[in-house]
């Protein structure tokens, strides 16, 4: 995977990017906003913000057929690695080997205390092949979400 600049290629693929993006985010996290989520992450990439990274595999013809969306917070002076977002259209041990790799490095050049990793499934399988460890567990009220998302939208 590489690692996206704020140059042409990065800017050409801006709408595949905030569709991919955004329909992952409405599947993984539905319990937030997956359009303005995503607006954010792009508006801060694309003025530069180092603190959000997008890594993207291309196949031969450019279209984007993994992504993954890294965020470096500062929580109360704690510095955490989140990686908000990977998804590949096959699977692929070796490229995901890769993002954790790649992610471990970071956590230690940037002095993070931990890395985290959203995820709907594989969790028995992260815990064992990465070291992940699964936290904790969100339960959502899908009927009082769907009801703010409605309002929220009718408001904006």
């Amino acid at each position: 995977m590489i690692v996206l600049a704020n140059d042409h290629l990065g800017k050409s693929l801006h709408g595949v990017l905030f569709n991919r993006l955004t329909a992952f985010a409405a599947d993984v996290t539905p319990e937030a906003p997956a359009g303005p989520i995503v607006e954010f992450w792009l508006n801060r990439f694309y003025s530069n913000d180092g603190s959000i990274q997008i890594l993207v595999e291309l196949n031969q013809q450019y279209e984007v057929v993994a992504h993954a969306v890294l965020e470096i917070q500062n929580l109360a002076g704690v510095v955490v690695l989140s990686c908000h977002q990977y998804q590949a259209d096959k699977a692929d041990l070796q490229r995901f080997d890769e993002l954790v790799e790649y992610g471990r490095k970071l956590k230690q050049q940037i002095g993070a205390a931990f890395m985290t990793f959203t995820t709907v499934k594989n969790v028995k399988a992260y815990e064992k092949r990465y070291g992940f460890k699964a936290v904790r567990t969100i339960m959502i009220d899908y009927d009082a979400l769907e009801k703010a998302l409605a309002e929220g939208e009718a408001d904006g």
